[in-house]
Order: C-alpha cells, then sequence, then structure tokens
C-alpha cells in the first residue's frame, strides 16, 4: 500500500525507468566516444558511470524493484476483486477477473511465481477463495494452467522429502495447493467448498481432472479425493451432506467422483467415518430424510441404491491387497446385486430396519443369503469372521445379523465352504476368529449357542481341516498370544461349554476315562506284585 505522501503524486511507471536508463547509457556512449583512442579514458569513464553507487545500475535497480511490485498490484488488484465481488454483475465480474487472469498468463514463470504463491490472509489462498464463488469452469482451468510448477526442492532434510508438491503449489515448504489444503490453518480444501456451495458439474470435473493429472505426474500419494480434511470429512461426506444445494446435478457430479477414485489406494473415502463415525452412505440417509423421505422411498432412490453399491464394492476391494486396475467401475458397479450390499452396509442403517428390509428382500430372492460368493464361502462365514461386513467394530450388531439370518434361513448353520467347514467350525476355532479378551470370549459363547440352536447336528460333524470334533476347536489357540493363559482358560471354557450342549458324548468320555484310570491302577498292582517275588524267594 502506498503512504498518504506517495500518494500526493504519480508513480513513474516501467517505461519511465527505461527511459531514465537509456539517457544515462547516451551519455556514458557521448563519453567514451569524446575519448577516442584514448582507451583509459574511456574505461575510466565506464567504470565511473557504472559503478555500485552511480546512476545507471540504481536505473536498473529501480526497474526491478518497479517489475517486482507490478506482480504485487496485481495480486492487489485479483484480491480487490474477488472481495468485491458482491458489488458486481457475476457475468461481468468472471469476464473481468478471467481477463485478468489471461493477462497474466502471458509473464514468465518467475512472475507468476511472484504473483501467484501468497496466502489470502491469513488462512486461505487465491485458489480457495475462488473455488468459494462457484466460477465458471474455463475460470478455474485458466489458473490451473498459469500456475507454475512448484519450485525445485533442493534441501534433502526430512521435512522437504515428506512434503511433495503437486503443480499448483505456493512456495516450498507451504502447502499451497488449489487441490490441497492451504496450509495449518485451512480445514477443507477448494474442492470441499465446490461441493458445500453447490458448484457446477463441469467445475467439479476440471478440478478432479487436474487432481488426477497431478497425482499422475508426482509420487504424492494422495489428494482431495483420496483423503479427507481436517474435520475427518472426505469431500464424499461434504457432497452428501449438501445434497440439496446441489439440485440438478447431484446425481451426475456423485457417480462422477465415485469412478474418478483410484482403487488402488486402500483407504476408501466411501468407507471411511469422519468425526461423527458416519460413512458417506450414512450420511446420504440423514440428508434424505430431512429432505422429508421415507425409508422406502429412500431404498427406492437411484442415488442411494448407486452409493450402497459403490461402497459395498470399494468396501471389498479394501480387503483385496494389490488391486488392479478397474477399467469399466461403472458396470462393475451396477452388478453388484442391492440385496448383497445392503446385507454388507446393514450396520448403518440399525436393527430394526436391518430386520425389516432383509426380511423383504428374502422374500422376493433368497439366492444374497444361500448362495456361495466367489470366494468359496457362504455370507454366513463371512459375519462370522467379520472379514467383509461394515460391522464397525460392534459385536452385539455382529450378533443380531447372524440371529435374523438364521432366522429367516435356518439352513444357513448347514452350508459348507469349499473346505468343508460349517459356520459352527469357523466359529470354535480361535484361529479362525481370534477370541483374546473375556469379553470377546463371551461373545463367542453367544455365536456358538445361536449356531447350534439353528442346527444342533453340527456338534457331530469332524472339522474337515483338523479331524477333530467341534468341541476340541476351541483350544487350538496360537501360542503367540502375550495373555495365554487367559487364551488358555477361555479355550477351555469354550470346550466344556460345547461338550455340555452334548450330554451323552460327556458321559462317554467320562466313562471311557474312568476305564482308562481303572485299568491303569489295575497295572500298576500287577507290576508291584511281581516286583515283590524276587525279594521273597530269597528270604
Amino acid at each position: 500500500m502506498m503512504s498518504d505522501d506517495e500518494e500526493e503524486f504519480e508513480q513513474p511507471s516501467l517505461l519511465d525507468g527505461i527511459n531514465v536508463a537509456i539517457g544515462i547509457l547516451q551519455d556514458l556512449k557521448k563519453k567514451v566516444t569524446n575519448a577516442g583512442e584514448n582507451e583509459v579514458l574511456a574505461a575510466t569513464s565506464v567504470l565511473r558511470d557504472v559503478g555500485d553507487e552511480t546512476a545507471l545500475p540504481e536505473a536498473i535497480k529501480w526497474l526491478r524493484t518497479r517489475a517486482e511490485r507490478t506482480a504485487d498490484d496485481i495480486w492487489d488488484q485479483l484480491v480487490a476483486l474477488l472481495e468485491n465481488y458482491s458489488t458486481w454483475d457475476e457475468g461481468e465480474f468472471w469476464d473481468h477477473f478471467h481477463g485478468k487472469l489471461r493477462d497474466l498468463g502471458t509473464a514468465n514463470i518467475d512472475f507468476r511465481r511472484k504473483c501467484l504463491f501468497r496466502s489470502f490472509g491469513y488462512s486461505s489462498t487465491l485458489f480457495h477463495e475462488v473455488c468459494k464463488l462457484n466460477p465458471p469452469a474455463n475460470v478455474v482451468q485458466t489458473l490451473i494452467d498459469i500456475t507454475p510448477p512448484a519450485w525445485e526442492q533442493k534441501e534433502k532434510d526430512e521435512y522437504n522429502r515428506n512434503h511433495r508438491f503437486t503443480p499448483i503449489h505456493c512456495e516450498p515448504g507451504q502447502e499451497f495447493n488449489h487441490l490441497a489444503r492451504a496450509g495449518a490453518f485451512i480445514i477443507e480444501y477448494p474442492l470441499d467448498k465446490v461441493m458445500r456451495r453447490g458448484g457446477s458439474l463441469e467445475l467439479v470435473k476440471v478440478l478432479v481432472r487436474a487432481e488426477l493429472d497431478s497425482l499422475r505426474s508426482s509420487d504424492k500419494d494422495k489428494g482431495a479425493i483420496h483423503s479427507s480434511n481436517d474435520c475427518r470429512d472426505s469431500v464424499f461426506h461434504v457432497l452428501v451432506a449438501n445434497k440439496a444445494n446441489h439440485p440438478v446435478y447431484f446425481s451426475e457430479i456423485l457417480r462422477h467422483l465415485i469412478l474418478s477414485f483410484d482403487l488402488s489406494y486402500h483407504s476408501s473415502p466411501l468407507v471411511s467415518t469422519n468425526s461423527r463415525g458416519m460413512i458417506p452412505l450414512e450420511v446420504l440417509w440423514e440428508s434424505m430424510k430431512n429432505e422429508g423421505l421415507s425409508d422406502e422411498g429412500i431404498l427406492q432412490n437411484d442415488d442411494f441404491a448407486f452409493l450402497l453399491k459403490a461402497t459395498c464394492y470399494h468396501y471389498q476391494n479394501n480387503l483385496v491387497e494389490g488391486v488392479g486396475e478397474h477399467s469399466n467401475q461403472s458396470k462393475e458397479i451396477e452388478q453388484v446385486p442391492f440385496a448383497q450390499a445392503f446385507l454388507i452396509c446393514s450396520p448403518c442403517f440399525g436393527k430394526e430396519l436391518t430386520n425389516k428390509v432383509l426380511e423383504d428382500l428374502f422374500a422376493k430372492d433368497t439366492t444374497f443369503i444361500l448362495k456361495k460368493e466367489t470366494n468359496g464361502k457362504y455370507p454366513i462365514h463371512r459375519i462370522i469372521t467379520n472379514d467383509s461386513y461394515l460391522v464397525k467394530g460392534s459385536f452385539d450388531f455382529q450378533l443380531f445379523l447372524l440371529q435374523t439370518i438364521l432366522r429367516i434361513a435356518p439352513l444357513c448353520a448347514k452350508q459348507r465352504d469349499d473346505y468343508g467347514l460349517l459356520p459352527l467350525h469357523v466359529a470354535a476355532n480361535p484361529q479362525r476368529v481370534r477370541y483374546t479378551s473375556r469379553h470377546k470370549y463371551e461373545h463367542r459363547l453367544s455365536v456358538l449357542n445361536v449356531i447350534l440352536k439353528a442346527y444342533p447336528e453340527a456338534l457331530s460333524v469332524i472339522d474337515s481341516e483338523t479331524g477333530l470334533p467341534p468341541f476340541a476347536l476351541p483350544v487350538l489357540h496360537e501360542n503367540k498370544y502375550k495373555n495365554r493363559g487367559l487364551v488358555q482358560h477361555l479355550s477351555l471354557s469354550s470346550t466344556y461349554f460345547l461338550l455340555r450342549q452334548q450330554p451323552d458324548m460327556l458321559s462317554g468320555i467320562i466313562a471311557s476315562l474312568d476305564g482308562s484310570k481303572l485299568k491303569a491302577t489295575s497295572g500298576n498292582s500287577k507290576k508291584r506284585q511281581r516286583t515283590s517275588n524276587p525279594s521273597k524267594q530269597s528270604t
């Protein structure tokens, strides 16, 4: 900003400064010409007029300083435009602002760095402020195009190794990026701001394309799509929470974001919770309820069905290491059966709704429960191992889901996987489902009890992998547990629980043990008699 004294007269322009430098050079040219063949006099004139404290170096220095101040002036003009946005006609504003950006694009890289690589106020960037206003997509594209690459990182310290920069940045050492947060005090990405304020589909596509291009051209491992902001809200959380702000393009934006996600990242935001412990699917359900939709209306909504299937698809792919490229995600997601997706995501909807929906789905089609999956297991096996259901750590819901499945389809308790294992074999073996605390042990007893009520004959079926009866499986614990004593105690208690469910077998085992003990006692008596005879004969 200029002081009051500076505002009293017009500042000289760059052209004025160049004219001054030309005048000094012309005077120097006359002095050298007048020196003629006297090289000493000519050299003396040059050294005298080109010295550090003389007029020519000062003029050149002034020109450079004035040019750098021009970058400041342009920055100030852009800031002033944004701050006065509400006083403009929207179309005229973006035409004028876009023209400023195009003019800036004609400058060299150093000038653009000086103009664009700075913070907007204390906690934002120019890109964040522009995206707040839902600009036309071509304005954002121009801003992306004219922003030069980050400066070369010369330092090799740990900080700089951990902070890689994609093409849109402020100066090194600061995380100023149109795709990322502006710094320690910014909690949202620019893409989040577009989602929150109802930006257009074309604008979203521009930002997403820029992020994907930057990820491909650098070793930066995350961006706005693949991570969450400081409030733990992913861009998907922000979009579905502000569904009402996207009355026209919500469906298209939702699908574009999902299909742009790179499945090689194993922490999909579709199955990641925000600060409220909710995944995007739950937030969308909440938004639709706030809009007045009934449960049935939400379940029949195309956007909800697509996000439900996509959540199931991402969750199952997250469980597979080294997932390759999925070139046709849209088709693969659409092919996920709605019933299967709901079963996997059922913990998001509570017990009452889950019970009702599963009953309705089973009445229409039984295959989602009774059909073997591609991994050789049935849904009940996966529910027991909890390796593919969004139970989110809730043993209570897992037990409820197991009870519901066995109530509406008791045959599930008799299903064998490709290894010939019944659900009871899976639940009883701690090497298949780990139970290392008293709380989990009590949960296991409940699981075993539910399975036995549906199929008590399973107690007589030998485990095909170990060759052991079910009551012997709980003691197959691993010795690497730190609390090995507790594990052994809980395992023996589980064995006793299973034996109690088979009184006849328990009686037979006790009888066989008593018979073995009696036989052993008799054998020891005869042995003592044989060893005593020689001494008697000698006596």
